[in-house]
């Protein structure tokens, strides 16, 4: 009967995303030195392989391998003439393995580094980058846009005014709250939630933190969000069982978007999914 569109079912209930990619691409041998990006072209079958894996444990999203295909970041430059090849392969990839009946998100990451006047890239360039990936993305069929791991909000104002310009949506961004800055006073969760949804953000949430810190984090901005929240934490040391427990925990907080984010493996999404499943879960 194929899927509806992705908003419609946010208003159903928790949705399950994947976990992390970058982690199971090096897990399986992608050299350490080499974007990951790079293996939607040279390594096709081992990132159909993770996708299809990730279905299999009942994800209904499944992420594109599109990270950095922007070029933004230091170590991914030379990705930036590419990015629509790279993307055009990632979501093909993606597509593949969620057939009609699931959802491929496209996933874009920060550029590490700020803008000016404390780094060397003005605010309209990085727009213009970000805008660029975007449609790339878009042209590649993607049903959502997850804007993942950034730490900058200035960065995260750049991202979502190039998705408005670009027409994209609906758009989830994702915070990483490293325990330094959130201790200097850089970055909050409450910051993060009001950035986001005052932007036109379908979703706000955070990634790369432990469940334990997510839960914890979450749970301080309850009161402000107007948009669904997402929350995509690291493993940690956390096992799949655990760690599905404190999905639990955030789908009953009222969390809409739940998967995981570095070190975390089918394994854990299987879980997930089936805590979610369980009778009397939200």
């Amino acid at each position: 009967m194929g899927r509806p569109p992705f908003a419609t079912r946010l208003l159903a209930g928790p949705v399950v995303f994947d976990g992390a990619m970058a982690t199971m691409l090096r897990a399986e041998g992608w050299p350490a030195e080499r974007p990951v990006e790079l293996a939607n072209v040279e390594a096709p079958d081992l990132v159909r392989r993770i996708h299809r894996g990730y279905r299999q444990a009942g994800a209904e999203v499944l992420t594109a391998n599109t990270f950095g295909a922007h070029g933004l970041r230091p170590d991914v430059l030379a990705l930036a003439p590419r990015v629509e090849e790279l993307c055009q392969a990632a979501l093909a990839l993606a597509r593949e393995a969620a057939g009609d009946e699931r959802y491929v998100a496209a996933s874009i990451g920060p550029p590490g580094e700020p803008i000016l006047p404390l780094g060397d890239r003005s605010y309209r360039a990085a727009v213009l980058a970000y805008r660029r990936h975007l449609a790339a993305c878009r042209a590649g069929g993607a049903d959502l846009f997850v804007l993942e791991s950034f730490t900058d909000l200035l960065d995260v104002q750049a991202a979502l005014t190039a998705a408005r310009e670009a027409g994209v949506g609906p758009v989830a961004v994702s915070i990483a709250l490293p325990p330094d800055r959130l201790a200097a006073g850089l970055v909050s969760p409450e910051a993060a939630v009001e950035v986001g949804q005052a932007l036109g953000a379908t979703l706000v949430g955070m990634n790369c933190v432990p469940p334990e810190a997510a839960t914890r984090l979450l749970e301080a901005v309850l009161g402000r969000a107007r948009v669904p929240l997402f929350a995509q934490p690291a493993a940690g040391p956390t096992g799949p069982e655990e760690f599905a427990g404190w999905a639990g925990r955030l789908a009953a907080l009222g969390v809409r978007g739940l998967g995981g984010c570095c070190g975390t493996t089918p394994a854990y999404v299987a879980a997930v999914a089936r805590r979610l499943a369980a009778p009397g879960a939200p």
